[in-house]
């Protein structure tokens, strides 16, 4: 298992934004599990750190499994579509909405 420094350090290097921004949704991913009324807004500023770094986000947010052909989809590409962050599965093309602004 990696230290969360290697962690943080793989996710900068993937991410190509500032250790800020890891932090900032570590402390969101924190509080969506823990405090369940901020889900609206920790969709919305979720939504905003996609849009301000237009890459994957930190994967440790969550580690998700494509509902068609069962794929990891630890390492996958996500991107912002219509108010939803959409994860695109490798294998198969499938898109699968994690979280949509509400």
């Amino acid at each position: 298992m990696p230290t969360t420094k290697l962690k943080q350090d793989l996710a900068y290097k993937n991410l190509k934004v500032s250790p800020d921004y890891i932090s900032k949704i570590n402390h969101l991913h924190c509080i969506a599990i823990n405090c369940k009324t901020y889900s609206s807004q920790y969709n919305y500023e979720l939504k905003q750190f996609a849009l301000s770094c237009q890459t994957k986000l930190h994967p440790s947010i969550k580690h998700l499994i494509c509902k068609n052909c069962y794929f990891s989809l630890f390492d996958c590409k996500r991107r912002v579509e219509d108010n939803k962050i959409v994860c695109v599965c490798e294998k198969c093309q499938y898109r699968m909405t994690i979280c949509t602004v509400q």
